[in-house]
Formats: structure tokens, sequence, C-alpha cells
């Protein structure tokens, strides 16, 4: 499946962001993840639950379904799972049958991300996650804020390679943070790759403040804008966007702002995606609903981008018509390679 091949979809024995804490409670919700129905709830203790979404019995939707206790019941003939997806109740015998059950995923609450593993339950280790020291969710000096999260109408693919290739800022979001410049898009990118992460650092120096985030900044002269991106294989983006004074300013090198954004990709069904978009900064601490609205901004015109290039794929019915890519590409080929090997590889270990 473009920009796959024909055949390959995800992967599914890692770690993808299931929700935001905010939105799983005692009333369960449904959500499509890796092409299959899931239901999310919380038990009476809080923890949350991640179950297949369809009754073993007639594939009723559970999503529907209602709480007893920290079971679940089937609203169409009373079927009723427990956390661990296996029966424990069917009205209409006296017990429940050892062979009726559903799926019963692992799940990992950290900071506000429900983590969920779709593969090989065996498998689920919690190290596995990126550790969010490293990315700054857990450092006391910056605000953090889920912004939103949204199902894109648009397969899950294009949105790593949105991400992949940052001189899009230049271009599609240059009434936000391009700031009307198209310095992003010329400035050299410094890359570097791990076992299961790539990144890429653009430095543009000498530069007006984006206006879109100066007021909140309080400097609107020129700077050194440092912009980058890492990757971490196959379900997170972590980047940054940091602010210094320029050379010839008695500060020059110094850091005076930066905001640090975080993109969870969740494939939902083929041809659409779940974006869980947060961010964290050290600067507008006093204006939230501000900043979100600011950032959800720039998420709209990624949105509004990727709907289009959806929208020209699904008319070529998987016959692609040729595609040309430039230097800039590389880190975006290379993370669809290191993607496609990674599920390849798991189809692989299943058919033998």
């Amino acid at each position: 499946m473009y920009p796959f091949s024909i055949d390959v979809f995800a992967a599914r024995n890692c770690w993808y962001v299931a929700s935001f804490s905010r939105d799983v409670t005692r009333t369960p919700m449904e959500r499509w993840l890796l092409d299959e129905p899931v239901v999310l709830y919380r038990k009476e203790n809080g923890e949350p639950i991640a179950l297949e979404g369809r009754c073993a019995h007639r594939h009723f939707p559970l999503g529907e379904g209602k709480l007893v206790g920290d079971n679940l019941q089937c609203p169409y003939h009373g079927f009723t799972y427990a956390p661990d997806g296996q029966n424990v109740r069917i009205p209409s015998q006296d017990r429940p049958s050892a062979k009726c059950r559903i799926k019963s995923y692992p799940v990992v609450e950290k900071w506000r991300w429900i983590w969920i593993w779709m593969g090989d339950p065996a498998l689920a280790d919690p190290a596995l996650i990126p550790d969010h020291g490293d990315i700054g969710l857990d450092d006391p000096k910056l605000v953090t804020d889920e912004v939103l999260h949204e199902e894109l109408d648009a397969r899950y693919q294009l949105i790593h390679d949105n991400l992949m290739d940052l001189t899009h800022v230049a271009f599609l979001h240059q009434n936000t943070l391009g700031g009307g410049s198209e310095a992003s898009a010329s400035a050299k990118v410094t890359e570097t790759e791990g076992e299961n992460w790539m990144e890429g650092e653009r430095i543009i120096q000498n530069i007006p403040t984006t206006p879109h985030f100066a007021g909140y900044l309080g400097y609107d002269g020129l700077c050194d804008r440092i912009i980058g991106q890492r990757y971490y294989l196959p379900a997170l983006h972590f980047g940054w966007d940091k602010y210094a004074y320029p050379a010839g300013h008695a500060e020059a090198g110094k850091i005076f702002g930066q905001l640090l954004v975080y993109h969870g990709i969740t494939p939902a069904r083929r041809n659409s995606a779940h974006y869980f978009f947060a961010t964290a900064r050290d600067f507008g601490q006093e204006a939230q609903e501000e900043m979100r609205a600011a950032t959800s901004a720039v998420i709209r015109e990624d949105v509004w981008g990727l709907s289009h290039v959806e929208r020209m794929l699904r008319a070529c019915n998987d016959e692609m018509p040729p595609e040309y890519s430039a230097r800039s590409d590389t880190q975006q080929l290379m993370a669809r390679r290191k993607l496609e090997k990674l599920i390849a590889s798991e189809m692989k270990m299943a058919a033998e």
C-alpha cells in the first residue's frame, strides 16, 4: 500500500498511542486501530483497559456496551467480558463458556498518553516506549499540553512523509510557522540515526523571529532558528523549534525560547490515521488557550495538505504514476525503507 508494496500495511509488534488519557473514562469508547475495532475504558480503580471491539457472539460493536463493575457487557444479547477478554456471563446459559473470549491488548499509561500493543502480547515490553525524559515531557520547567486528537482522512504513511521532510514548513505553513520565509527549505540538514530512530536538524541563521510566536517570546528581532525532528519508528515524532540570539547580539547563541512538539501517529483504517499532537514549551506559560489555538492552526494546515494528497492517491487505485524525489527527501525515503523492512520482517515471521 503506497508508499510501500501493495500488501504492506503496518507493524504490529510495537507500541502506538491509542488515546490521550483524558478521553478514556468509565464510558466505553470505540476506536479503530490498525484496521481493527478496539474498545477502551477504565476499571473502577482507574486502570485503562483495551479489548477487541466486537462481541464474539454476533459481532456487535462493544463500544456501545456498558460496564458492570469492571466487566464489559454487550447490549445486544448480554454477553459479558472480563478485562482479560474472557467471557464471564451468557444470560441464556447457566455457565459462561471458556471458549468464548475476545482479545485483550496490553496498555501502558505514560504522561498523558495511553499506549497500546496490537501484536504478540508476549513481546510487549514497556521499555520499548520512547523515554519521555529524553524528549522533555518530564521536564518541570516546561509547560506541556495535549493539543488535539483527530482521525485524518489520509493514510498514516503520508503523515510520516510530511514530518520527515520539513522543507514543507516554508510553504504549507508560510502564514504560521514558516513566518513568510523560504529559508527553512534551503537550509543545510544535519542527519543522524540509530537502531530505531532517525533525526534531521536545520539551523537557519539571522532571520526575523517568526511572527506567529514573537509576541509570546517577547522578542521580534533577528534570530537563529533551530528546527529538527526525530522519528522513533514506527509511531512517534519528536520535534523542536528553538530560537537563539544571532551573531552580533550581546547574548549571541543563547536560546531564548523553545517549542517541543510530539506527533503520535497510529494507523486507524487503511486510508485513515489517528493524529495525537502535543507540545511542551518554555514561553507563553500564561497563555495556554492562545498557544493551543496557535499550534492547532499549524496542524490544520497539515490536515489540509495531507487530505488532498490522499484524494489524489485514491484516484490512482494503487497504480501509481512515476514519483520524483528531491535531495531533501533523503530522510523521508530512508524512513519508508526502514518501516517497510520492519513490517516485512513481521510478515515473514508470521508466515513461518
